[in-house]
Parts: C-alpha cells; structure tokens; sequence
C-alpha cells in the first residue's frame, strides 16, 4: 500500500492494516519566479478588488465535510474585528459526494448570519489556481482530515505562510513560521496563528 504521509500511514497501521506500506509524499511539478510570483499578486488582487491594506487568507479545496469551511467564516468573523480582512475559498461544490453542495450552502447561510458575506469571496473552481497563492496573505487548512495537503505545499512554494489543523500529514511538511493548531476546531488558535504570520 501507498500512502501519502507517515501520519496516514500509522493510521493505517492503527486501523489494523497488516499490509506492508510505503510513504510517497506528493512532488510539485511546478515552479515560480519572484517576478512571476509578484506579477500574479497583483493581478489576482486587481480581478476581485482587493486593496492592499487587505489581508486576503485564501483556502483551496473542493467544498466537502471534511473542510470545515465553515469554521474559517468564524475566523473571518474574529479577524475582521481587528483589520480589513477577507476569505477567499477555492473549490467547486456542485458534485455529489463529501456533502459539496449542503457544506457550501452551510458555509454561506454562517457568512450571512454573521454579517461577512461581503467579505467571502468564493469564485468556485478557477483554472488559475497556482496564480492565486501569490494574492494571499496566508493559507489556512481547517480540516478535520487530511491525506497531505497538496494546495498547502503548493502555497509554501509559492511563498505563502502557512496555518494549519494539526491534520494528516500536513505537519510533515511545513516550512519554518508556520502555524499549527492542534485542536481543529478551536476557533481563536486559528486567528491567533494567523495574526502571527501576518506580514
């Protein structure tokens, strides 16, 4: 058996897995230049209007269960109290299975009830996506299980700070200043670690 992180593969083991495992962590085949990096900035941050004063936390991953969207819409909530802050998320919700569609609509009654909506900025599945990373200002993962996340790595590539549920293999993975909550729902450890990273 394959598996995507050494935590995967202990709960594997855990599960009762008798088979032999290896780890084969997922290769970015793409890489990016500073000038590359700061031109996307720029126009990823012109297309949807966001000013510099701005800090854009942006996810990245179809709207499934396993997400948590809704918990980053309670950070978004917390840190629009501090400075101008914005949520981009990055993913379809129009397929059948890990509950897009009903995490989707959840996500965004949350924004409404909390008055955030116009702060939620969620363009569905862009072709651009590696563009993207370069407009954040920090990646945040809330998920509640992960295998190991690929948008992470491709965020930390791309020079993005990183906050992160202590899920999967995402530790095994981080770059130095990176943020990790250990309890994937405690709301205020993700602004906190946001705020942290902040630049």
């Amino acid at each position: 058996l394959v598996a995507a992180s050494c935590e995967v593969a202990r709960e594997l083991r855990a599960a009762g897995c008798l088979k032999p495992i290896v780890v084969v962590r997922h290769e970015l085949q793409r890489w990016f230049t500073p000038a590359e990096v700061a031109s996307d900035r720029t126009r990823i941050r012109a297309r949807y209007g966001i000013g510099a004063d701005v800090f854009l936390v942006g996810m990245v991953g179809n709207f499934k269960a396993q997400k948590a969207y809704p918990r980053a819409v309670r950070v978004l909530d917390r840190l629009r109290r501090l400075a101008p802050t914005r949520l981009m998320i990055l993913g379809a919700w129009d397929h059948s299975y890990g509950y897009g569609k009903t995490t989707y609509e959840a996500t965004r009654r949350l924004a409404r009830d909390l008055a955030v909506e116009t702060d939620l900025i969620l363009p569905g599945g862009v072709p651009d996506v590696e563009a993207h990373y370069a407009a954040f200002d920090a990646f945040l993962n809330t998920s509640v299980y992960e295998g190991l996340s690929v948008a992470m790595l491709e965020a930390q590539q791309a020079g993005c700070p990183v906050v992160t549920a202590n899920a999967g293999g995402n530790i095994e993975a981080l770059a130095p200043g990176s943020q990790v909550v250990y309890d994937s729902s405690d709301i205020q450890a993700y602004v906190e670690g946001l705020l942290r990273v902040r630049t």
